[in-house]
């Protein structure tokens, strides 16, 4: 009686046929069976199509997400892969969990950050399609490939460390830019530098948290959508924000948390409020833009003042 064939004895083309059925966690599995199927297939690059990447460092850890949800209200999809690396003394606990399945293994003299870097180095050769969402905490971990990405979030307390993650970025790809951290009120001192950076000029959005910035609001006259943080809204600023809602089309939205922003500074520019359109809470200037069926909406609530730019009723 002859025996079934085993998985190397099969024609590349079922091989490759059987590696386009399996998921990231069957593929890490085939792997770990032998050196020879391991090289078929980092010779292949199976797909993995993931859509959402999430890296978050601890001192002790680090945790890798595959297909996670895009924020935090939404809930996990279910091809959702969570991978911990964690430090025990000299060795790296690797655990990898997808839905209800979960195994770990203890890889010996092993750093959990050099652990990482190399299978997220070998899941991102098989990476062919664009990264919708990706989230870092990032670490002191340096590489020469740029990503693919569409949306962009970085969480950190050190502000040296936006620079380093948008240089990851591909530019060509790259539409929003989310950054927050832990260290409310701090100032963003790094913004003149970001600014020079080609993801920043060629982003669509821009969303800066718990920061602080100082530098001119014409640096964000080529977004479509900006919320940033001042520390006071200026005659200056307010006159510059004007004429880039004229003289810019692509501008549709700019939002400033401030703890200033001056109501009759607002009427010098943008002249009288439109009381039968605000409230006790909202003031509402509302201001033609010549030339243009469009016009400037502003907004001033305690703490933050928007710009808008609507068609005209």
């Amino acid at each position: 009686m002859t025996s079934e064939p085993s998985l190397l004895q099969m024609p590349d083309i079922a091989l490759n046929e059987i590696a386009k059925k399996c998921d990231y966690v069957s593929i890490q599995s085939l792997r770990k069976v032998c050196r020879d199927l391991r090289n078929f297939i980092e010779d292949i690059k199976p797909q993995y199509d993931f859509t959402n990447i999430s890296i978050k460092l601890g001192a002790f850890h680090l945790y890798l997400i595959f297909n996670g949800p895009a924020n935090i209200w939404e809930p996990p999809p279910g091809k959702k892969v969570t991978i911990l690396y964690k430090n025990d003394r000299w060795n790296c606990s690797v655990s990898l969990k997808k839905s209800s399945r979960q195994r770990s293994k203890l890889l010996r003299d092993t750093n959990f950050v050099e652990c990482f870097c190399r299978d997220f180095a070998i899941a991102m050769r098989s990476q062919k399609s664009i990264i919708q969402n990706f989230y870092m905490s990032l670490s002191d971990q340096k590489t020469d490939r740029v990503w693919e990405v569409l949306h962009a979030e970085l969480f950190t307390s050190e502000t040296s460390r936006i620079v380093d993650f948008l240089q990851l970025l591909d530019p060509n790809y790259l539409e929003t830019i989310k950054i927050s951290g832990d260290c409310f009120m701090n100032e963003l001192t790094e913004m003149t530098e970001v600014c020079q950076l080609e993801q920043f000029k060629k982003a669509k959005e821009l969303d800066i948290l718990t920061f602080f910035i100082s530098c001119p609001v014409e640096n964000f006259s080529h977004f479509e959508k900006v919320t940033v943080w001042y520390m006071g809204v200026s005659l200056e600023m307010l006159r510059s924000l004007k004429e880039m809602f004229i003289t810019s089309s692509n501008l549709s939205s700019f939002l400033i948390h401030s703890m200033n922003c001056d109501r009759d500074m607002i009427s010098t520019v943008f002249g009288h409020s439109d009381e039968h359109q605000s409230t006790e809470d909202i003031i509402k200037w509302v201001m033609m833009i010549p030339g243009s069926d469009d016009v400037i909406i502003v907004e001033r609530e305690p703490f933050r003042v928007k710009f808008e730019r609507k068609k005209k009723n």
